[in-house]
């Protein structure tokens, strides 16, 4: 059987580093990541063409709406995976955990166009950098040329050992997203408990709560020194960047993690939409 190249594609809800920063601090050519539409009531925008960081937060403070998030159809993967197949490459297709977006659904439907042994549809389980780690990791490994079942074997590997802990006190934002019940977005309100979320195997539970957001930075060190040393850090975060940026110093200085370990980073317009100004959230990928 003759061995293909792989092509990795993912979407706009993994909070990829730009692209220059992906060559510097991962060592990784471009991903291509599928777009998602964000939506302020009849407005529509699109992720990567006329929706950035930026301008996503404007919007959120000129609108005062929450935006919705959408995504896009079979066509627009059958599209993507046609080109790459008619280039001799196969396809592994990383997307945000399917009880968190239809995307993926898109994806596997417009797979199944397609033989089944050129793509595979990955359901990342979760969202943000944790997805983004997987897309990373992949296309490391298919730069280095391994083939389709190996970077599946790294994917597998790779999801049992990342984690995501969010933090999301905008209460309106929990709400809107249906993510978190309307009791405990009260709760959280009326008793000033702040929600620690666990956003992996395609779940979203509560990790655990804590009294202040001050708090949460010690629950974040705690959770970091308490399990196996990490291999990669991502502190990502909307219009939190104190919060954040006070969590890696202390993990650099009470956890004592390398800084070369940890990507400090957004959460963009997709994740943004549903944890609103103020979320963030530390991914962690533990050693084997």
């Amino acid at each position: 059987m003759i061995e293909r190249k792989v092509a990795i594609i993912t979407d706009a809800g993994a909070d990829l580093p730009a692209s220059k920063e992906l060559q510097t601090k991962f060592g990784i050519d471009p991903i291509i990541q599928v777009p998602l539409s964000i939506n302020f009531g009849n407005d529509s925008y699109q992720t990567g063409t006329d929706l950035n960081n930026q301008k996503f937060k404007e919007l959120i403070q000129q609108t005062g709406l929450i935006p919705k998030t959408s995504a896009f159809g079979e066509d627009y993967f059958c599209d993507i995976y046609k080109k790459h197949i008619s280039q001799g490459l196969d396809i592994i297709s990383i997307h945000i955990g399917e009880n968190m977006s239809s995307t993926i659904i898109s994806a596997k439907k417009a797979a199944n166009n397609f033989d089944s042994h050129r793509i595979t549809v990955w359901d990342s389980g979760t969202i943000s950098m944790a997805q983004g780690f997987q897309a990373i990791m992949a296309q490391k490994a298919a730069t280095a040329g391994e083939t389709q079942e190996t970077i599946l074997k790294t994917l597998d590997s790779l999801k049992e050992r990342t984690t995501l802990r969010a933090v999301v006190s905008n209460i309106p934002y929990l709400r809107s997203s249906g993510r978190v019940s309307h009791l405990q977005a009260i709760f959280g309100t009326i008793l000033n408990i702040v929600p620690i979320l666990q956003i992996d195997h395609n779940k979203i539970i509560t990790a655990d709560k804590v009294r202040t957001s001050r708090k949460t930075i010690d629950w974040m060190v705690d959770y970091i020194n308490e399990g196996k040393e990490p291999q990669h850090i991502a502190i990502v975060d909307f219009d939190a960047s104190n919060i954040a940026d006070e969590l890696k110093n202390r993990l650099i200085s009470d956890a004592s993690i390398p800084t070369e370990k940890i990507y400090r980073g957004d959460l963009g317009p997709v994740t943004g939409s549903h944890g609103g100004p103020g979320a963030w959230a530390m991914i962690t990928v533990r050693e084997k």
